[in-house]
């Protein structure tokens, strides 16, 4: 997704959706014309500190401040990193050294985190209501070659250190429109979002619910269970994206037995394996909800969303291709291995 189809996509929204509330945060709610109002006049202070193609680091916990900033950033041509508050200071300096960053925008939690970082700091709510002097945010030498990029999401480091993904101009929004279509996002959806922005499955929320419309319900992050079934009931949720761990934590707690969850309409899981006993238990408790695995890499975003509808056929699946994608399993002799026979995936497409 390019700059200019970031915008495009934000002025859509603004043009068909102008009153109606984009985001709601812990630190306020906007419309998505006045979004867009809000990104373009931070994106023009950017673009004045000409530092395009440079990056900046994201260290803070979901708000509305952050999606602000978030996209003013790619807008103007400074690339995005972001960066969750929980990674210790040794993955950070890591990520500080790969990424080359001239400059972090930080909350309190952000601010714990990067301290033995050596570039400097802005506090991301002044950033995002313009109280901060851009051109003074400048840390690291600039290099000769600037990074063309929506944003640089660094991958959890499960296996290893963090290795950087350049989410890339058109691949960002081919997956976004697959995704809205595939799980067919509405208007008047209202998406519940306390996975962190440095987190795809969280990010993509944003680039969802513009191209949709629906409405993002933003909680600062999913710690305390105790938060998201109030948040469910009061805000008539009807899109919870979630992972099998906090799926797991949910049941175990009972709280999902207690009742307030029926505007629920869509429940959709990815980054671990959602095990069939889950799934059950969930539907169980959820009989209006319809629940869809998925499964994905940062590298292209989206792999499968399972269909509506196919979830007891194939149990433990995650689901089918996404539309316009090619999906196969290879074995260790380069051919495709037979049905059943474990291999190597490979994934080609627009993203």
């Amino acid at each position: 997704m390019s700059a200019r189809a970031l915008r495009e996509l934000l002025s859509a929204a603004a043009g068909r959706w102008p009153e109606k509330t984009a985001i709601s945060a812990p630190d306020g709610k906007i419309s998505f014309s006045l979004l867009e109002k809000r990104a373009l006049a931070l994106e023009a202070a950017v673009r004045k500190a000409d530092f395009s193609g440079e990056r900046a680091l994201i260290c803070a916990k979901n708000s509305l401040s952050y999606a602000i900033s978030f996209l003013a950033l790619s807008l103007g041509g400074i690339v995005p990193v972001p960066i969750h508050t929980g990674w210790p200071t040794e993955r950070l300096l890591e990520v500080e050294k790969g990424a080359k960053p001239l400059f972090a925008l930080v909350d309190g939690a952000g601010e714990r985190v990067l301290g033995r970082l050596t570039i400097p700091k802005a506090v991301l709510g002044d950033f995002a209501a313009g109280r901060v002097d851009i051109s003074t945010l400048s840390g690291l030498a600039r290099g000769e070659n600037g990074l063309g990029a929506l944003a640089l999401i660094y991958t959890s480091a499960s296996s290893g250190s963090p290795k950087g993904v350049i989410i890339g101009e058109n691949p960002a929004l081919f997956a976004a429109d697959a995704i809205a279509a595939a799980l067919d996002y509405r208007p008047d959806d209202k998406v519940l979002c306390g996975l962190p922005f440095a987190f795809d499955y969280g990010l993509y929320q944003l680039f969802l619910t513009l191209k949709s419309g629906a409405e993002l319900v933003l909680l600062s992050d999913f710690s305390n269970p105790l938060d998201i079934l109030p948040s469910i009931s009061e805000e008539k949720i009807t899109i919870f994206p979630l992972v099998p761990p906090l799926a797991s934590l949910l049941l175990r707690s009972g709280l999902l037995g207690r009742g307030g969850a029926d505007p629920l309409r869509l429940l959709t899981s990815t980054g671990d394996v959602f095990h069939p006993p889950q799934i059950t238990r969930l539907f169980e408790l959820l009989p209006r909800a319809d629940i869809r695995p998925m499964y994905g890499l940062t590298e292209c975003k989206r792999v499968s969303i399972m269909p509506r509808g196919a979830l007891w056929e194939k149990t433990g699946s995650c689901g089918l291709p996404l539309a316009g994608t090619r999906v196969k399993v290879v074995g260790a002799d380069g051919a495709q291995a037979p049905c059943g026979e474990s291999g190597e995936l490979w994934v080609a497409g627009p993203h």
